[in-house]
This record gives C-alpha cells, structure tokens and sequence, in this order.
C-alpha cells in the first residue's frame, strides 16, 4: 500500500502547489502523474476473490520465543486471567494442542470445530486440546454452546500478544475451499449474522474481522525441565524439587493459516495427535439451513445457561437483545 504524505499547513495567502517539475494553481485540477498511487482493490479484498495467501511459513518459535510465549496471558469465560503455561501445566497431559480460530462469529471456523469433534471424538491418552479466539469472554459461553466443543475454549483480546507472538497472520482472502467447510457461503454469513445480532451488547465484540489462527503442539519437556534444576543445584542456588509432570514445554509442531479457512487437514491433525483412523466416525455431518437454526438456537442457549449460571437477568427470546 502507498504512503500518503502529509502536507505543510496552508498558508494564510494562496501558493502555487509544486509537485516535482509541475506547478499548478491551488484551483487547478490535479494533474494525475503528480498524485500518490492509491492502494489496489480488487475482489480479494472483500474476503472472496481469488485464492491467495498470507505471508507466514509453519516455523517452529525458538526457546526464546517459546518461553515468552509460555509467560503471555489468556482469559476465561469468568474474564480472570491466566499465564498460558499456568494453563498447559493444569492438566496432567504430555501434549496439548492449541487452536488458534478467527472472530467468534467466523462460521468456518465454526465448521471446522464441528468437523474435528466430528472426526477426532476421542483423544489419545495424555492428549489435551485448548481453543483460543480473539474476542470478548462474554461470547466464549455462547460459542461452546455452538460448536459443541468438549474442550476449553479461552481468549486472547487486542491487542491479541498471544497470536503475534506465535506469528499468526491477518488476511481478507478466503482461500480455497478446504474440506470441513460444509456450509454453503449464504448459509454461513446468515449464521454470523444473527450470533452477532444475538449478542446485544456483545455484538460488536467478535475479535478482529481479518485476523487468522493457527494450529500449535505443545509438549512437557521434563529432562529440560530436571536439567535445569540439576545445573542451578549444582550452582548451589535455591531451586524446587521438580515435579512429576514438568513444567517446561516445547513447540514440536506448528500449522499457520494463511487463508481464513487454511485450518488444518484432519488427515494431518489425526497423524500429528497419533489418532487411529479407523476411528474415525464415516458419516456426514448436517449442514444447510437446519444447522444454521441449530446454531443460533444453541447460541442463545448459551446466553441463557450464562445468566443463570450467574444469576443474572433472564435474555429474552431468540430475536430480542441480549443485555
């Protein structure tokens, strides 16, 4: 995109404007080979032309990286927050995947948690999955509900550290079609829609609209971990016995989206997880007008299961403003 320079302030008496050799009269109309290239739009631009792609490779971050990355927070449904590594290490799992999704009203990464549900319904043993979005915690209830995911889901809010560190890019362009979005477009943007309508109050507290995630394999690192505390022993600093389940975790795998439906393949996914494939569930999941219904049905639901949780006010039906 060009840069546009800003102008000195105008003077109280009328000057000629010189631009390069040219000089024209401030009533003049602009002669064209003077002006500032304005930026290209095309179709790409809206998210729907044609496939293109973000800059970003599927780099693992080096210790350095990955130990700032472990320090940043991320916040839960009740909006308290916690060190990512604080998270990770809760859990007794060995791996834990972290996925990163778009906005809270983004349906195709809606589709795609509803497809990994679908086709990876159980973990392997020691396996932990994590979902992060951009958004508000207020919506993180209702998108569980949506999606029908068995998982934690957490946020990580602009200025979003958590996916700038990890590298996760922001694009408009959509990409190719990949395998989990069964929606069609219509369908889709109408689901967003009426989430976000549904939300009230919350409806413009979505995420970023072009930002993309990421898919990232986290794994304990113990000898790391017993490592280090054998040398600040040795050292004689004053150091914690280590735990049975260390602390230190490392990066093995990394997957960037680089399109706004670039999650990754479940073929990948279930290689990396070391899911069985035949496992895997062979029918289709529903999809089209009825799923749309469900959706938002289960997104208000969300809303109400909240309130009461809280004890809050009751929202009102499914076409009135959530408060």
């Amino acid at each position: 995109m060009a840069t546009v320079e800003s102008l000195p302030a105008e003077s109280t008496s009328a000057q000629p404007i010189k631009t390069g050799t040219t000089s024209t009269s401030p009533n003049s109309p602009p002669n064209p080979q003077t002006l500032p290239t304005p930026p290209p739009t095309d179709a790409s631009d809206c998210g729907c032309g044609p496939p293109t792609t973000a800059p970003v490779t599927n780099h693992l971050p080096d210790a350095s990286t990955t130990k700032t990355i472990l320090s940043l927070p991320i916040t839960d449904a009740q909006s308290i927050q916690h060190t990512l590594q604080s998270h990770l290490s809760s859990t007794p799992a060995a791996k834990h995947l972290l996925i990163f999704v778009r906005h809270f009203y983004c349906y195709n990464c809606q589709e795609f948690l509803r497809h990994l549900v679908h086709h990876i319904p159980q973990l392997p043993a020691n396996t932990a999955i994590t979902i992060i979005s951009n958004g508000a915690p207020a919506l993180i209830e209702p998108y569980i509900a949506a999606t029908q995911v068995p998982y934690p889901v957490f946020v990580d809010p602009a200025p979003s550290p958590l996916y700038k560190a990890l590298g996760l890019a922001s694009t408009k362009s959509m990409g190719a079609k990949s395998e989990y979005v069964q929606q069609g477009l219509l369908a889709g943007v109408v689901q967003g829609v009426l989430q976000g309508v549904g939300s009230g109050k919350h409806a413009t507290s979505g995420g970023a609209m072009w930002q993309v995630g990421g898919e990232f394999l986290f794994e304990r690192n113990d000898k790391t971990y017993e490592a280090n505390w054998a040398i600040g022993k040795s050292k004689g600093e004053k150091v914690e016995q280590p735990k049975e389940a260390g602390d230190e975790w490392e990066i093995t795998w990394a997957h960037r989206m680089k399109t706004t439906r670039d999650h990754v393949s479940m073929e990948e996914l279930r290689r990396v997880l070391g899911v069985d494939a035949s496992a895997v569930p062979v029918e289709d999941r529903k999809s089209g007008w009825s799923e749309v219904w469900r959706s938002w049905k289960a997104w208000h639901r969300g809303f109400v299961d909240k309130a009461e949780k809280n004890k809050g006010p009751k929202p009102p039906g499914l076409f009135g403003t959530m408060v």
